[in-house]
């Protein structure tokens, strides 16, 4: 069976500090067959250029400069527009990978015949980790996972780091990250992969490393943030309920198609 080509989709920006160890761990997993896309959403310090050095050492690389600041959500579509792999995972510039990830994702995707598997995270430099169950391949239906992602406390949250997609359902479907928030962009775009997607699996096991940076913009308040989080649940809980009402009118059509061709074949 032909290896699959994962797409690494990272975007970057003034991440120097932490550039190198990132890809060093994405360059050594022990799953090679893939194509990493680095999206330097117009940084400021020498990020882009250790990106480019980057490049010019690893042939899997390819590396994209916008001109202005697209924002987390413009440089993840600027990537998915360049993706050409099979399947598709995202990864942060900041934070880094044990290097046996690539290879989970694809081992069980080709062995559970997937569209969507996640794993477990560490927290660093905290060391905690996502999940506190022994670790173990769990095949999930679609609203206990839609649950796993919305939640807080959840082993693997909204997060796309952690996670591995289809990409011909992303391209069928012209799935995107909304670029009108800057918060919970991530659990939006789950969300709305998983209402169109079929089997999926996850797995507490952590083989990513979420650095959580002193003084990162994320993990500062703002109304702004509040504004984001709102817009966010809505949207959300609109494409639930949008899929709910789809499922339950095509059920109702069965149901009244059936009844038509019993009486048909009762005259």
């Amino acid at each position: 069976m032909k290896a699959p080509l994962l797409t690494v989709i990272i975007p970057v920006h003034n991440v120097a500090a932490y550039i190198d160890r990132s890809l060093q761990s994405i360059v050594n997993q022990t799953y090679r067959n893939t194509e990493i896309i680095i999206v330097d959403d117009a940084s400021k310090d020498e990020t882009g250029d250790l990106a480019d050095a980057w490049g010019q050492k690893d042939p899997r690389i390819k590396v994209y400069h916008l001109k202005q600041n697209m924002g987390i959500s413009g440089a993840r579509n600027h990537g998915l527009t360049q993706a050409t792999g099979d399947y598709v995972t995202f990864a942060d510039g900041d934070d880094w990978c044990e290097p046996n990830l690539f290879e989970f994702y694809i081992n069980r995707i080709q062995k559970y015949n997937l569209d969507f598997v996640s794993c477990g995270y560490f927290v660093d430099p905290v060391g905690q980790t996502s999940g506190q169950s022994q670790p173990k391949d769990v095949l999930v239906d679609r609203k206990p996972l839609l649950k796993l992602v919305r939640k807080m406390k959840s082993p693997i949250r909204g997060y796309t780091w952690n996670k591995c997609y289809r990409r011909s359902l992303i391209v069928k479907h012209d799935l995107r990250f909304n670029e009108d928030i800057g918060l919970m962009e991530d659990q939006v775009f789950n969300v709305a992969y998983i209402l169109k997607a079929k089997r999926y699996l996850y797995n507490v096991l952590p083989l990513y490393h979420y650095v959580q940076r002193p003084g990162s913009s994320i993990h500062q308040p703002s109304i702004g943030k509040g504004v984001d989080v709102t817009k966010a649940i809505w949207w959300i809980q609109t494409a639930i309920w949008a899929s709910q009402w789809r499922t339950f009118k095509q059920a109702k059509a069965t149901k009244t198609r059936n009844n038509n061709e019993l009486s048909e074949s009762n005259k």
